[in-house]
């Protein structure tokens, strides 16, 4: 079953100082053409270059940042003209870790453990069950 997918997206951008009062703006693309599918059990790594539009690409997928072209579903919802009920939804079931890890996540705990605390906390799963979901780590 995929639970993401990513079809052709595309962020652009106004470039700084461009088009005088909107005219002849010149634009820049951030993420283009961005095709993926993520399946449950799946993880995916995003590996690439600073400035190269990994955030943005996160971003847009949370409509945090406004998509130019494309489209976004989520378990087979078309997220892209999602309405507040939809997105609201999508950002309550992901996340989003930032690049700075030091200001996301804490040092000292596990991967493993700070997903534990979080479904322990959302109270997402059952308590008994968030060690297997986890992987274990309790």
């Amino acid at each position: 079953m995929t639970l993401l997918q990513v079809k052709d997206l595309e962020v652009r951008f106004a470039a700084a100082g461009s088009g005088l009062l909107g005219l002849n703006k010149q634009w820049v693309r951030a993420v283009n053409g961005v095709t993926l599918n993520i399946a449950a059990g799946e993880t995916l790594g995003l590996v690439g270059e600073s400035g190269s539009g990994k955030s943005t690409l996160g971003r847009a997928i949370l409509h945090l940042n406004p998509i130019s072209a494309g489209q976004v579903l989520v378990d087979g919802i078309d997220m892209t003209h999602g309405g507040p009920i939809d997105i609201a939804r999508l950002r309550h079931e992901t996340a989003m870790i930032f690049q700075d890890p030091y200001a996301a996540l804490n040092p000292r705990l596990t991967i493993g453990e700070t997903l534990f605390e979080v479904l322990r906390v959302q109270r997402k799963v059952a308590p008994e069950l968030i060690p297997r979901r986890v992987g274990g780590v309790a």
